[in-house]
């Protein structure tokens, strides 16, 4: 439906339908006063893209007051925006609640369900490095090297798929005896450190 040329070049509307399968995201957009306009252009920033939810609000201008040439200037959903919580923050986010906050102190907070990184190199620089999860699984086909003055943890070591561990080393060779000559010899008087029975 055409829009009439009477209208103000600045008009707000309601999303109906977005579309980002060509070159420029397009836009169908039902106006204040119930007109629907088609093909509204969305020009966003260079290296950041978005399709929007119907039901979203946005600011349309008419180029030079021509009815079929709309361009969408802003886009809204206050759905589900975050509010920022200072002054000089910002934040990336989803309807469904995944998010990237950019806050004061220089802190980089990332909420999400599922968290991919797909690259050739991973490097991470960090002075510290903490993980608090239930479980973490590392898969490497060409090994894992680790250069570290200790490798520390506070539980067992176990290899081969679970089939031996530290523990059982160390029981092994703090209780393991010698066939000598028909007797048999006593456990070590020197038990290994952390057999538990030292």
């Amino acid at each position: 439906m055409e829009v009439s040329r009477d209208m103000s070049r600045i008009a707000k509307g309601k999303i109906l339908r977005a579309d980002d399968g060509g070159r420029c995201a397009m836009l169908q957009v039902e106006l204040l006063d119930g007109e629907i306009v088609d093909n509204v252009e969305w020009f966003l920033s260079y290296g950041v893209t978005a399709l929007p939810l119907a039901g979203a609000e946005c600011v349309v201008a008419f180029i030079e007051d021509a009815s079929d040439h709309a361009v969408a200037i802003a886009v809204e959903d206050r759905r589900y925006r975050i509010a920022a919580k200072a002054p000089g923050e910002l934040a990336i986010y989803t309807q469904d609640g995944a998010r990237i906050e950019l806050l004061n102190g220089r802190l980089v907070s990332v909420e999400c369900d599922t968290y991919q990184v797909r690259c050739a190199t991973y490097d991470v620089q960090a002075d510290n490095v903490a993980f608090d999860a239930e479980a973490i699984a590392l898969t490497a086909s060409a090994g894992v090297d680790v250069d570290a003055p200790v490798l520390a943890t506070t539980g067992d070591v176990t290899d081969r798929g679970g089939q031996a561990s530290l523990q059982d080393l160390r029981d092994y060779v703090s209780g393991h005896t010698h066939a000598e000559t028909g007797t048999e010899t006593r456990a070590p008087s020197q038990v290994m450190k952390g057999a538990g029975n030292e």
